[in-house]
């Protein structure tokens, strides 16, 4: 048996050869007169030409690689019975499937090698192709830059603004985001000395700090000489009522030492190294407050490096929003600064560029996005609207039900090619080859129903290979 199989792989792969060969010198040919002018503008080198053509190989293959298989198919198999071959082995007691199996195979792994050219070897084919003809332009490192890029990271709260990104390097230039910060932030409060005046406490020499998570040892900190504590909404009546150590009689009044409070209106705790009642005073004031009303960060800088999986800011300026509409954050300035947790890798950033940029023109009728690209996309937005996730999520099923083409011409070829007698070759030939077109047809109306959400997004994608590999083996069985 393995001798068979070797014998029909063996006269099949010379008609696919010849058949992707064909294809491959027509359309190159074809190709390259049509941009010579172009080439020869762009100072590409002969190298430049044929890298490029390689680079534009497996969006190609994805359309002539099934085509190439059918005709192959179709021409091996009528060739054996035409030669009387399939009828003396299934004489033989070999089963038409077990003929059969070998086509399988080659499909299989056709389909395979189609994914990992993809996926594996060429996921950014088209953009290696547009650097490739830039390589010698005079502009070719602006090229590289685009400029003003503004998206949202919805799963982990940031929004970003670009001034610039470098698709080659990953650099971005006058970088900023904007984040909430964690519900363990919280505000500290130091004051020398809180008096009670008008109603409220006023502080002097007071230290504030603000904390971006219950861990932080590096809190934006800020010293004033003077500041209004209005949220330390604690009134003298319940210092006195607050814990303490003890008390200190005075000849006009009591000096309570050593107090402490619990949770009173915004504030966490409180604790102070002394009270006067006769001055009214608090000294070596203390009280947390926490991010009841969120806080939150923006940070500038004047550039930034992906460093060993992590962004390294230059000429950084941060700014600690310490409640809804303040308009006095606590200020910081890094030279340099790297700011854990911030996951946006510049693959997820190209990606954004790249979805967002096809999604805007509206030109991703065809699976052009690497698997890679969209689960990073649906990474960076989660909550996507509807009319936009049925676009994207038909991208990813349609990237990965693609290369399965090849396995399911084996099913339309089979009962076309097989069948014995007096019928005229071109009978098959031109059935198989007008079923594969309505197939192609049909994947096409396929994609543009799941981006549409007339349809589920899977079954845009790959409801066609799943209906004609029924159709396929339903002929099959028929020609049994």
């Amino acid at each position: 048996m393995r001798l068979l199989d070797r014998y029909l792989i063996g006269e099949l792969m010379m008609p696919l050869g010849v058949c992707l060969g064909g294809f491959l010198i027509f359309w190159v040919g074809f190709d390259l007169l049509g941009n010579l002018s172009e080439f020869g503008s762009l100072h590409l080198t002969i190298g430049d030409v044929a890298e490029l053509y390689l680079c534009q190989l497996p969006e190609l293959l994805i359309t002539v690689l099934p085509v190439a298989l059918l005709l192959a198919l179709l021409y091996a198999l009528t060739t054996h019975s035409r030669h009387q071959e399939i009828t003396a082995m299934r004489s033989a007691g070999i089963s038409l499937g077990r003929i059969c199996v070998p086509y399988f195979v080659v499909g299989l792994l056709a389909s395979v090698f189609l994914l990992l050219l993809n996926e594996v070897w060429f996921p950014d084919a088209l953009d290696r192709v547009e650097r490739i003809k830039q390589r010698h332009s005079a502009d070719r490192a602006r090229r590289a830059w685009r400029e003003r890029l503004v998206f949202q990271n919805r799963s982990a709260g940031r929004n970003w603004h670009l001034g610039a990104f470098n698709l080659a390097s990953g650099e971005m230039r006058s970088p900023s985001f904007r984040e909430w910060l964690p519900a363990a932030a919280h505000r500290s409060v130091e004051a020398e000395v809180a008096r009670w005046t008008d109603g409220s406490w006023r502080g002097e020499t007071v230290r504030e700090s603000v904390f971006r998570d219950q861990q932080d040892s590096n809190p934006g900190i800020r010293e004033t000489g003077f500041l209004r504590l209005a949220e330390f909404t604690v009134s003298t009546t319940d210092v006195l009522s607050a814990r303490s150590e003890g008390a200190i009689a005075l000849t006009n009044g009591l000096l309570h030492t050593n107090l402490s409070g619990g949770p009173s209106g915004a504030v966490a705790s409180w604790q102070a190294v002394s009270f006067s009642t006769a001055s009214n005073e608090l000294r070596g004031l203390t009280f947390l407050l926490p991010a009841t009303n969120r806080l939150e960060r923006y940070v500038q800088a004047d550039g930034a490096v992906w460093i060993q999986g992590g962004w390294e800011f230059r000429g950084v300026r941060e700014y600690l929003y310490r409640f809804t509409g303040d308009d006095n954050p606590v200020t910081r300035t890094h030279p340099v600064a790297v700011f854990p947790g911030l996951d946006e890798s510049p693959d997820l950033i190209r990606s954004e560029i790249k979805v967002g940029a096809r999604n805007a023109l509206k030109v991703m009728r065809k699976p052009r996005l690497s698997v890679r690209e969209v689960i990073h996309y649906l990474r960076l937005h989660p909550d996507l609207p509807t009319s936009e996730q049925n676009y994207i999520e038909t991208q990813f099923h349609a990237r990965l039900a693609t290369p399965w083409t090849c396995l399911v011409v084996v099913f339309i070829a089979i009962p076309f090619g097989v069948p014995v007698g007096r019928r005229n070759i071109f009978y098959g030939v031109a059935g198989s080859i007008g079923i594969a077109f309505f197939y192609f047809v049909l994947q096409r109306v396929g994609y543009a129903l799941g981006q549409s959400g007339v349809v589920p997004s899977w079954a845009g994608a790959w409801l066609p290979n799943a209906a004609f590999s029924l159709l396929g083996l339903f002929l099959s069985v028929r020609e049994r």
